[in-house]
C-alpha cells in the first residue's frame, strides 16, 4: 500500500460509520485541542463528531506535512476529494 494510502484508509477504518465523509475532510475539521473531527452532513444530513486519537492526530500531521493538502484533507488527483469506492 502507498505511503499517501496509508492515512487515508487509518481515518477510514476509525471513521466506519462515516467512511464516504472521511474522505472529504477539510483540515478545519480535525480540532487538535479537544481532540476531536468535526463531521459536516453525515447520515441524515447531521454534524457529527467523533474522538482523534493521538497516533490518528500524529499521522495526520506528519502526512499534511507532506503533502501539503489544498482544499480537502486527502486531495485526489484532479484536486478534489478522493471518490469512495466500495
Amino acid at each position: 500500500m502507498p505511503a499517501t494510502h496509508v492515512p487515508v484508509s487509518i481515518s477510514c477504518f476509525l471513521l466506519q460509520k462515516f467512511r464516504g465523509k472521511a474522505l472529504s475532510l477539510v483540515p478545519a475539521d480535525i480540532d487538535s485541542e479537544i481532540m476531536i473531527i468535526h463531521i459536516n452532513g453525515a447520515k441524515g444530513k447531521k454534524d457529527r463528531i467523533s474522538f482523534l486519537s493521538d497516533n490518528l492526530l500524529q499521522l495526520l500531521r506528519q502526512y499534511y506535512k507532506e503533502y501539503h493538502p489544498k482544499r480537502y484533507l486527502f486531495d485526489g488527483q484532479k484536486g478534489g476529494s478522493i471518490p469512495l469506492q466500495v
